[in-house]
């Protein structure tokens, strides 16, 4: 866990940091959870990072998301099918930045 004397000094500098300038300790763990499938790929860069430390990293999507994939993209458009296509997706992305 990163001091709280150390997070004052790093938001007080005003601009931002580098994430290696934090601290974080090598035996961190991580747990990401995700509300829509596609949610976790905005940090995707940040959890590379710590992937490639060694640190472990869980990850949860709490949502199929079958509902945000539009009719022309699944074949045929049945909610299975959408399902089955964002979990591909995820999966796609996980390989992305490293997580097994």
């Amino acid at each position: 866990m990163l001091p709280i004397a150390a997070l004052n000094t790093i938001c007080a500098a005003g601009r931002p940091a580098s994430i290696e300038s934090i601290g974080f300790s090598p035996s961190l763990r991580l747990l990401v959870l995700a509300p829509h499938p596609d949610d976790f790929d905005a940090i995707a860069i940040t959890l590379q990072y710590f992937q490639t430390r060694g640190n472990e990293t869980h990850l949860a999507v709490l949502s199929g998301g079958s509902r945000g994939v539009q009719n022309n993209y699944a074949d045929p458009p049945t909610r299975e099918q959408k399902a089955r296509l964002r979990e591909q997706e995820q999966m796609d992305s996980c390989r992305f930045f490293g997580p097994p």
